[in-house]
């Protein structure tokens, strides 16, 4: 479950990945990812200015958020100026990324989460 903040925030990146033609897609645990299409899908892909996009309780307010905006418009610039690349490049917008479990986003992408282990535990404000 998502706060509706959260919630807002998510389909505010999935919005401009659409405006941008980008393919959007979502894994099990909440990651979204926007993927600009490249001439070699043969290629390992390059995922940057991937992060979180909600707040930390007193911490960085705004950080990540910039990471994950500033990766979409280098890709509305690539796309204005018409490049084409040979990989796929990605911006992964991570899931909670620093608040209930720490890199839960991370961990999931690189198959180190243990999903089971983790359904039962709630955040601050009680949600899952």
């Amino acid at each position: 479950n998502l706060t509706e903040e959260k919630q807002s925030s998510n389909q505010a990146f999935i919005q401009i990945a659409f405006e941008l033609d980008l393919i959007i897609e979502n894994d099990a645990i909440g990651n979204i990812t926007a993927k600009l299409p490249c001439l070699n899908e043969q290629l390992p892909s390059i995922a940057f200015g991937s992060s979180h996009i909600d707040t930390v309780i007193k911490d960085g307010i705004y950080d990540a958020v910039e990471y994950v905006l500033a990766s979409l418009d280098v890709i509305k610039w690539l796309k204005m100026k018409a490049y084409q690349l040979l990989p796929l490049i990605e911006v992964i917008c991570f899931i909670s990324d620093e608040s209930d479990i720490s890199t839960k986003g991370c961990k999931a992408l690189t198959g180190l989460l243990e999903i089971e282990k983790i359904k039962h535990l709630k955040d601050m404000y009680h949600i899952t």
